[in-house]
């Protein structure tokens, strides 16, 4: 037993010399400059220190770099010196010692450094005025943005004479060139340049010449003539009109390209007119050199006549007759009646300067103009006198009577008269009569038909025609309805299906027939003595019936306007039924039945009739 105590002791007395062996030794790690954040491109020295007789590895984001692995970092003793090239890194840097004759001997982890990382600065390069390019004479202002000092570099090259100012100012003289500037930061503190900003190249123009033009490319016009003049210049430039020496419309118009005037001529202008163009710049304040001179001369439109041939003597419907315009030096005539342009659809009988209307018609009437046209030029003279067309007429309007009334009854004779007057010397008149749209009766001298005996195949709409032999010239009456009456014919009335009770929720269709060889009867369908038709169609259809629908019905037929009625059918009676009641019955009537026994059940319909 003691010997087994003297083991545990012994056991307990190993493990308690274990445990007290010397901690490893940890490195101090220092930074310089000691900065949380460090730009991309700026060196850091970071130091790692134990004592003597350590040499040391370096780790980021605990993993090892290696020794001289790239020349932007390298190892120094105990230093670590390095920059980082990409910015919106945040880096973690330790150090560990180990003994160089024993490479199993290590320290402990130094505490981390923790670097974040950002990019240089840009500056930002502004100038003033904004617009480029600039005009010899004019200044100009850079200004550099940034919160460390100023360099100013023109074409790549630093500029001394800067002074390290933010503004650098100079005006532009004749010799200026264009060039492009930059700017750029410098921290003495740190000794770190920033990118450089935007670079931005200045234009020198000398004050620009605009170029004027004018289409039509002739310059002699005639009154009323459109003429557009052009001023073409740079962009951001307003135009400004000089007219005989004397500024027009100044500082007005847009700032497009190209400027242009839009001249309308008339015989108060002078006849002759100068116009020249300048650019101006209402922001600037300057304006550019004056155009050459355009010189306009205007001479005055001849004026057509309009002439009607023949001249004197008095016109009628069906008579030929030509208007001719008379002008010197056009290419096409437009003519006119009562102020309105004719189109080319009522221009087809035009024959260069004449205007020819064969057998005229009163819609010819009217007040006639003439115009002529320069193609080559686009300008149209002024418009003839007015030259008024009136014709006499040939004929009256015809009106058409039906003697002796328009309402007769079948079998009645009848007479179509037609009455037109002649106003000019032996000219004959035909008539026609026409009844629903279709020629009855066509070309005769009289101006009366007669139907002997009518009937209902002589009800219509009749007109009656007038027209002269040789000529265009046709005149109709208005309509005249005629109406014939005869005996009424009775329709018969037929319930469909011929049941004597319908029950509800049935359907029934009642049938209305007139015999009669007319087939444009429609029907209407009364119920009980109410004069108010039912809303039914030429069938009458019930779906579906109530109680409700029970009752007498009679119907009539109907055609024409004014109408004409039929007689009234028969009455047909609707007699409605409710559906018969049905009863179950047991038979035995037990209200108990075993297994094996049978029964019968039994349906009972109790009639309603």
């Amino acid at each position: 037993m003691w010997a087994v105590i003297f083991w545990v002791v012994s056991l307990l007395t190993t493990v308690s010399i274990s445990d007290k062996q010397p901690e490893l030794q940890k490195p101090v790690l220092t930074q310089v400059p000691k900065l949380d954040e460090v730009y991309t491109e700026e060196k850091v020295t970071l130091t790692c220190d134990i004592g003597e007789g350590w040499q040391y590895h370096w780790f980021k984001n605990n993993v090892k770099i290696q020794e001289n692995a790239s020349t932007d970092r390298y190892f120094t003793g105990k230093q670590y010196i390095f920059s980082e090239r990409t910015d919106s890194l945040v880096v973690e840097y330790t150090c560990q010692g180990y003994r160089v004759e024993d490479n199993s001997s290590f320290s402990q982890k130094s505490d981390a450094v923790i670097i974040r990382v950002i990019d240089l600065p840009k500056p930002t390069l502004t100038h003033w005025p904004e617009w480029s390019p600039v005009y010899i004479g004019e200044s100009v202002t850079l200004r550099c943005h940034s919160t460390w000092k100023y360099l100013w570099f023109k074409d790549d090259k630093c500029l001394s004479a800067s002074g390290g100012q933010q503004d650098y100012n100079y005006t532009v003289t004749e010799d200026s060139d264009q060039a492009e500037y930059k700017c750029q930061g410098y921290n003495e503190e740190r000794n770190l340049f920033s990118h450089y900003s935007t670079s931005f190249t200045l234009k020198v123009n000398e004050l620009p010449k605009p170029v004027i033009s004018h289409y039509p490319e002739w310059t002699d016009l005639y009154s009323g003539e459109n003429m557009t003049i052009m001023c073409e210049f740079e962009e951001g430039w307003q135009y400004q009109w000089i007219k005989n020496g004397k500024p027009i419309n100044t500082h007005e118009g847009d700032q497009n390209k190209t400027g242009s005037l839009y001249i309308i001529t008339d015989p108060t202008q002078p006849k002759e007119q100068k116009y020249q163009c300048q650019g101006y710049n209402e922001k600037r304040k300057v304006f550019t050199k004056k155009s050459e001179l355009v010189t306009l001369k205007i001479s005055d439109l001849p004026k057509p006549t309009l002439k009607r041939q023949p001249a004197y003597r008095t016109l009628y419907e069906g008579d030929s007759v030509s208007l001719k315009c008379e002008v010197k030096g056009v290419s096409k005539y437009l003519w006119l009646k009562d102020g309105k342009l004719l189109s080319s659809e009522e221009r087809v009988n035009t024959n260069g300067d004449t205007y020819n209307i064969k057998a005229a018609t009163q819609s010819d009437n009217g007040v006639y103009g003439c115009q002529g046209f320069i193609e080559d030029r686009n300008v149209h003279t002024p418009v003839s006198k007015p030259l008024t067309l009136s014709l006499s007429e040939l004929f009256t309007d015809p009106v058409l009577t039906i003697i002796p009334a328009t309402s007769v009854f079948d079998g009645d004779p009848v007479i179509l008269q037609c009455q037109s007057t002649s106003t000019k010397w032996e000219t004959q008149l035909n008539y026609s009569f026409l009844k629903d749209e279709g020629t009855l009766h066509h070309d005769s001298k009289q101006n009366r038909i007669q139907i002997f005996k009518t009937s209902e195949t002589d009800i219509g709409k009749y007109t009656c025609e007038v027209d002269v032999t040789g000529t265009n010239i046709k005149k109709t009456s208005n309509s005249v309805q005629l109406t014939v009456k005869g005996s009424n014919p009775k329709p018969v009335l037929t319930l469909i299906p011929p049941w004597e009770y319908i029950f509800t929720m049935e359907t029934v269709s009642l049938v209305c027939q007139v015999d009669s060889k007319r087939d444009d009867w429609k029907y209407q369908w009364f119920k009980d003595g109410d004069d108010t038709p039912l809303p039914c169609n030429d069938n009458c259809n019930i779906t579906r019936v109530t109680v409700s629908d029970e009752g007498r019905y009679w119907c009539r037929g109907k055609r024409g306007d004014p109408p004409v009625y039929s007689q009234t059918s028969n009455f047909v009676s609707l007699n409605i039924s409710e559906l018969p009641e049905v009863k179950l019955n047991l038979e035995p009537p037990h209200t108990q039945i075993f297994a094996g026994h049978s029964f019968t059940l039994r349906y009972i319909f109790l009639d309603s009739l």
